[in-house]
């Protein structure tokens, strides 16, 4: 089942990863278009309203869909859990580090994060993890399937590692079945955009 998507998904897995981190991060460019009087700029895609979720004590802001069900948990380290039903969900986790993780400490901290997505056993990378910064912290991202206990469906997960001094955040972008997961990759992408780190 995962060969066979991962074959229809081939083309798309690089479609959705220009979608998430723009072509520069994938190596290559984007032609140039000239403009002119009769080529008016496209308009952004709809995608509704948002609503703001801040956290003080972690000192990060982000936007995500309105009209996604915030759900409860009695996970403290879950500090948002949001879903539009059953196909997507959105989870965010701030862990507490014994040491801060910066630049510098990447590669060590990375370590941590493989071990974390390996210990879904029915993960299967898509794309090999991609090394980043998102609202000046810097990270990783992960894309993988994995099989959805629930339904019996592969789905996939964008899981994005940012640390922020002794924090670490992990953002979990769930789509079942997986692929469903482009046409919800513009939802994620602004909801990645949204994040900032509030002033002290």
């Amino acid at each position: 089942m995962i060969i066979i998507i991962g074959a229809l998904l081939g083309a798309a897995v690089l479609g959705v990863s220009a979608a998430i981190f723009g072509p520069q991060l994938l190596g290559f460019e984007e032609p140039a278009q000239e403009a002119g009087p009769s080529a008016p700029a496209p308009e952004a895609p709809q995608l509704g309203e948002f609503t703001e979720f801040t956290h003080e004590p972690t000192g990060i802001a982000l936007s995500y869909p309105a009209s996604w069900l915030r759900l409860n948990t009695d996970d403290p380290q879950i500090l948002l859990l949001a879903s539009d039903g059953p196909t997507n969900n959105f989870l965010l986790r701030a862990v507490e580090l014994q040491n801060p993780v910066g630049q510098q400490e990447l590669g060590a901290a990375k370590q941590l994060t493989d071990q974390i997505v390996g210990a879904n056993k029915s993960a299967k990378l898509l794309v090999a993890p991609q090394q980043l910064t998102i609202a000046g912290l810097p990270g990783y991202w992960y894309f993988y399937s994995f099989q959805d206990e629930a339904s019996g469906s592969v789905g996939a997960h964008s899981h994005f590692f940012l640390f922020k001094d002794k924090t670490m955040l992990s953002f979990v972008y769930q789509t079942v079945p997986l692929e469903k997961f482009q046409e919800s990759a513009p939802i994620f992408d602004k909801i990645n955009g949204s994040l900032r780190v509030l002033e002290k």
